[in-house]
């Protein structure tokens, strides 16, 4: 029991740390939210999409309200019209028609109630939603680190990270999609950990009052099955998987790339299931496929499928909505189904050139990132003309760090995986990679961008901080003092990154000459 107040006061101090880097996150990812007044990139899709939900309850079609104010047969003048309009508080282009849009409603319903609290034709409004959801992913990030390695050093470093990575701040500024779905899968890995804690605490214990030693393999072989003893002691209630599930629904309620989060974090608990119990039980893999990985996957899969088609309840309350053909709760059924088929053929054949387009191989070196606005103000600012810019280009430092972290982390897992040693937290980071960024390599030859790295930014992160703490350990195991030097350098580098890149992420008002100082590679321009 004397125990226990020195627990809880550890668990203070690294939540008091992380409400501190969230402190610092909000003040790097709240203000300014105006700088660029105009919609920028993909906002033109989801911000106007967010506010038509809010009025019509489905995406509606906008139109100029006068045909001849831009040339016949240029969409792109349209639109630009439009916008114009909607930043200026006019939302007449709005009509009743439905609109034909391919991703699911609830980041755009995010968006939209932050205009509904902050007003439509102010940006703030547009991009306050994304960005208190880039502060929470910080959070989420420190509590991952917190469960998976109990130490106040890893919660500062993964939180400092996150809340320093340019493709993080710049997708909390900008109002699109991406950072709901970094927000909920971030929730539903910390859900699938808790469980795993959770769930092997109520293992051992049970382990415990059967007096059950490991078993040698002989042994496993030898026993012999009788009624459910195959099956092992059960886990007991799990109710993190639920929680998990709920997330894992939502993020693919934002884009249908959260689907891949499911199925990794679904392999994720079968794999681990055997392999905390292979040395224990005569029956491993019967016990993670049948004693524990069914009723898990009935607690994951079924959930977060009831959530994503609860999130269309809109899209089903409103018979305007897009394909909205036939009455009846079959024929309504039937045509969301259709609607899903022609969402699956459109994102199956998106193919057409973007000057910005980037392919998963170049993201993990952040060589091609995405350029969200560039504009001229006018004006001189010092020997040259001003610039204000939004690149979303990662911190340099932090991937190209991240990048030798990940091979260290293949590396080390395969070599503890040989040597049947514990590889839970290896496991989680590597889940997180195939969740989020293996997936990409199926679509090289479609049309991606830097900027998805977004979800994949939090594993970075998180296998950055793990390495650099593997790597000090092993280098000087007996003088924490230069151990903690290591850790402090790699910090202040990456701090000191941050710091030189953040006018080119937050839209500030720089030289010309100060912008192409930032251009480190010819790709990035």
């Amino acid at each position: 029991m004397h125990e226990l107040p020195l627990i809880r006061s550890v668990r203070s101090k690294a939540w008091g740390l992380t409400l501190a880097i969230m402190a610092v996150a909000a003040l790097i990812r709240l203000p300014g939210l105006s700088a660029i007044p105009t919609i920028i990139f993909d906002e033109t899709y989801y911000v106007k999409d967010g506010w038509s939900l809010t009025q019509l309850g489905y995406e509606g079609k906008w139109e100029t309200a006068d045909a001849n104010a831009v040339p016949q047969g240029d969409p792109g003048a349209e639109r630009d019209t439009i916008n114009k309009a909607f930043a200026r508080g006019d939302t007449s282009g709005l009509s009743s028609k439905a609109a034909y849009v391919v991703h699911p409603q609830t980041g755009k319903w995010l968006i939209g109630m932050g205009m509904r609290l902050f007003g439509q034709s102010d940006p703030v409004g547009w991009r306050i939603a994304t960005a208190v959801a880039g502060v929470f992913c910080v959070m989420l990030v420190c509590r991952l680190a917190w469960h998976l390695s109990y130490s106040r050093i890893a919660v500062g470093l993964a939180g400092s990270f996150v809340t320093l990575d340019g493709v993080s701040i710049v997708l909390s500024r900008t109002g699109l999609l991406d950072v709901f779905l970094a927000l909920f899968t971030l929730a539903a890995f910390l859900c699938i950990v808790l469980d795993y804690r959770m769930s092997s605490a109520v293992l051992h214990r049970k382990y415990m009052e059967t007096a059950v030693p490991p078993l040698s393999l002989e042994r496993r072989i030898s026993l012999p099955v009788r009624g459910k003893a195959w099956l092992g002691p059960s886990a007991g209630r799990r109710p993190w998987m639920l929680a998990a599930g709920v997330f894992a629904g939502l993020a693919i309620s934002v884009k249908w790339s959260g689907l891949y989060v499911l199925a990794a974090l679904g392999i994720f608990v079968v794999l681990f299931e055997f392999a905390r119990r292979r040395k224990r039980e005569p029956h491993p893999f019967f016990t993670a496929v049948i004693g524990e990985g069914l009723p898990a996957f009935v607690t994951l899969v079924p959930t977060a499928a009831v959530v994503y088609v609860l999130s269309w309840w809109s899209w089903f309350a409103h018979s305007n909505a897009w394909g909205r053909v036939h009455s009846g709760v079959w024929g309504t059924l039937s045509d969301w189904w259709q609607y899903h088929l022609q969402m699956y053929e459109f994102h199956r054949g998106l193919g057409s050139h973007h000057s910005y387009m980037s392919s998963a191989p170049q993201w993990l070196l952040q060589l091609r990132p995405t350029s969200f606005a560039y504009q001229k103000p006018g004006g001189s600012c010092g020997s040259s003309e001003c610039v204000q810019a939004v690149l979303a280009l990662g911190n340099p430092l932090l991937w190209w760090l991240g990048a030798a972290a990940l091979v260290l982390l293949v590396v080390v897992f395969a070599h503890r995986l040989w040597r049947h040693q514990n590889v839970f937290v290896e496991g989680v980071l590597l889940t997180g990679y195939a969740a989020t960024y293996l997936p990409w390599f199926l679509y090289l030859d479609r049309t991606t961008f830097n900027f998805y790295t977004v979800v994949l930014a939090p594993f970075v992160a998180l296998t950055l901080t793990w390495a650099v703490r593997e790597v000090a350990a092993l280098a000087f195991p007996r003088s924490p003092v230069f151990a903690l030097l290591v850790v402090a350098l790699v910090f202040t580098l990456v701090v000191v990154t941050a710091l030189f890149f953040m006018p080119i992420w937050t839209g500030q008002t720089i030289s010309y000459d100060a912008w192409h100082l930032r251009m480190w590679l010819p790709s990035w321009v």
